[in-house]
This record gives C-alpha cells, sequence and structure tokens, in this order.
C-alpha cells in the first residue's frame, strides 16, 4: 500500500491465516528474504514493534502521501485450488509400535493473483494493476508411525501405507 517497489518476495509453503491467501511473504534470514526497493524521490520511515500481548511482530511504512486523497489497497483473489497431496508416512522412532501422531496436516494446493488497486478520495477505482501471482502446492498430511518395540528393538514399516511389515528390527544402540 506504500507503492514501493518489490524486489524480492517469496511465498509460504502453503497460505497463512493472518493475511489473505497470495499476500504473505517469507523472512528466513539468511536464505529467503522480503525486500522493497524506495524507488521514489521521497523518504521513508519505517517503524516497527513487538507486541507482547499478542505476539505479534507490527511494522508501519510512511512515506509521501498519493496525490488528491488517492490511495491503494491490495486485493487477492484465489484462481484455482488442488487437492490435497496423499499421506505421507514417517518411522518415529520414540511411538511405541503401531501408535500414530500427525506431525503435518494437510494442505490443498492453490494459486493466487494479488492486485493493486487505487482508489480516489470517493472511494473509485481508478486504477488496478497485477501485483504478483503465487503458488502454493499441494501436500498431503504427514504422519508419524511409531516403530519403537517394547523390548527397545524397531519395528519395519511400509512408508505407502503406514503398516507395521515387522515387529523386529534392530536393537537400540
Amino acid at each position: 500500500e506504500a507503492n514501493l517497489a518489490i524486489v524480492e518476495r517469496n511465498a509460504h509453503a502453503w497460505p497463512s491465516d493472518y493475511v489473505q491467501t497470495g499476500l504473505d511473504a517469507t523472512v528466513d534470514w539468511p536464505a529467503l528474504d522480503f525486500k522493497f526497493k524506495n524507488d521514489t524521490n521521497y523518504q521513508v520511515i519505517i517503524v516497527t514493534w513487538f507486541d507482547w500481548d499478542e505476539r505479534t511482530v507490527n511494522a508501519e511504512i510512511y512515506g509521501q502521501k498519493l496525490p488528491d486523497g488517492q490511495y491503494i489497497e491490495i486485493e487477492a483473489v484465489i484462481t484455482s485450488t488442488t487437492p490435497a497431496g496423499p499421506d505421507e508416512y514417517v518411522e518415529d522412532k520414540e511411538l511405541p509400535t503401531g501408535q500414530t501422531k500427525t506431525i503435518r496436516q494437510a494442505h490443498e494446493g492453490m494459486t493466487a493473483k494479488a492486485y493493486k488497486v487505487w482508489y480516489n478520495s470517493d472511494g473509485e477505482e481508478i486504477n488496478r494493476e497485477l501485483y504478483n501471482e503465487t503458488t502454493y502446492y499441494p501436500f498431503g498430511r504427514r504422519i508419524g508411525v511409531g516403530v519403537l518395540n517394547p523390548d527397545g528393538t524397531y519395528a519395519t514399516m511400509d512408508k505407502k501405507t503406514g503398516e507395521i511389515t515387522s515387529q523386529i528390527m534392530t536393537p537400540t544402540p
């Protein structure tokens, strides 16, 4: 909404619940970052703070106002969805044999388009441009399957079905 140029933006693996789908940005220093550039002729002031009660990081960006009371809003639209993938089973060597726990919920895939929309002081739309397009890939549920036998050995598991295939594999080192 500050009308600054986006230099780098990486979406999360699946949509976040704290922002519209397609408007998220991953910050994972030093690997991924959200970068923007002040490509205006005016200074930009960034104010950030942490809210201990809400456990949120907040940022406000101040710069030159748009002319004639204009303002910008970012609008996101989901353009397609894909069903979540199949369940994925992984061994859990701390969980008793046959017990399961969900490690990651399933997430459907989707594509979203975000638009930068300019409004005049009367709230009428005067311009719209494609801001970004984001693709989130589908993920299946990840399920941990216990393989720890009562005697400390490990069972084997079929990674396609999560079924225990043998009760004894190797002794605990």
